[in-house]
């Protein structure tokens, strides 16, 4: 990561894609001296690549190199379309929006687990059919969650569960132990200790490291886990995730993110019963989020200051 000059101070700011207008000018009113323009991600040109010094998105352009600038601000907490397809420069400063992702994304975690504990997707299809449908439902508080990924995210999702009673572990690169969490283990181990897990949530950052992280032998030491992905669809390995299905080995998955989004209509994806879908919606980015984000780092940054937000381009997060 690199410092930008105590005595710099960014000027123009290239807004691209969602939500444009509304942040350029919730942010125009917090920082009248800074001049802005708006485009669509494929409407963004040489020029105006050429005009200004910090880019602010979710994703980088679609044409053009994002190298020459000084600063790319990711709309995102993931910022791996920057690293990857972007062409961040290693001299270009880039930070990341988290703003409240770690409540939203615990919220939409529990929610899929208390919709399984709960059996309401079978409730409501039984209400569909004018059934009178009695199952029993079991306790979250009965059950134990593994969450690979132990950063603000993973800690959101960690409290989420811990607050209705389950027992919560993690898995991070190191296996530093941190609350909420009663143990982390080190990523070395995440095959070893995934037999225990009721549920499997999927964490962390899409790297080098991180890709096909939940292959075939992660998922063939599950013993019937419930896998929730609120990460990257690159994180896992799609074809041992089916095996994985078929063999029992996990009972179901909610799955926010895809290796291709939007999902293909032909995706085997939409016709497993124990698979549910949503659309990468875990976790939107509110404008006010987004001018927070960007504000207290621009902030940072004007008194020399390296921004809490920024990324370690070598680690990818």
């Amino acid at each position: 990561m690199t410092s930008p000059p105590p005595s710099w101070h960014p000027h123009r700011v290239l807004i691209a894609g969602r939500p444009g207008r509304l942040l350029a000018d919730r942010l125009a009113e917090r920082h009248p001296t800074l001049d802005f323009r708006i485009r669509k991600l494929d409407e963004v040109s040489a020029e105006d690549l050429a005009w200004t010094d910090t880019y602010v998105g979710l994703r980088p352009p679609v044409d053009g190199s994002l190298s020459a600038l000084r600063w790319v601000h990711s709309l995102a907490a993931g910022v791996e379309p920057f690293l990857v397809e972007g062409g961040v420069g290693p001299e270009t400063l880039l930070t990341r929006t988290i703003g409240r992702f770690g409540e939203r994304i615990g919220e939409y975690c529990v929610a899929r687990a208390l919709a399984r504990t709960q059996r309401l997707l079978e409730l409501h299809d039984a209400q569909r059919k004018h059934t009178w449908y009695r199952v029993e439902p079991s306790l979250l508080a009965d059950t134990e969650a593994l969450v690979i990924g132990t950063g603000q995210v993973g800690r959101g999702i960690a409290r989420a569960f811990a607050g209705l009673g389950a027992t919560v572990r993690g898995v991070s690169r190191t296996g530093a132990q941190r609350a909420p969490f009663v143990e982390v283990y080190p990523v070395r181990r995440l095959a070893q200790v995934v037999g225990a897990a009721h549920w499997l949530v999927v964490a962390v950052p899409l790297t080098a490291e991180t890709e096909g992280l939940v292959g075939r032998d992660v998922l063939g030491a599950c013993r019937g886990a419930y896998l929730i992905n609120v990460a990257r669809g690159r994180i896992i390995v799609e074809s041992a995730l089916f095996d994985a299905l078929d063999a029992g080995r996990l009972s179901g998955a909610a799955l926010d993110v895809f290796v291709q989004e939007p999902l293909p209509a032909d995706s085997p994806f939409w016709d497993r019963p124990e698979v549910t879908i949503s659309p990468h919606i875990a976790a939107i980015t509110s404008v006010e989020e987004a001018a927070d984000a960007f504000s207290a780092s621009l902030e940072a940054i004007t008194r020399g200051e390296h921004p809490g937000a920024s990324v370690d381009q070598r680690r990818g997060y």
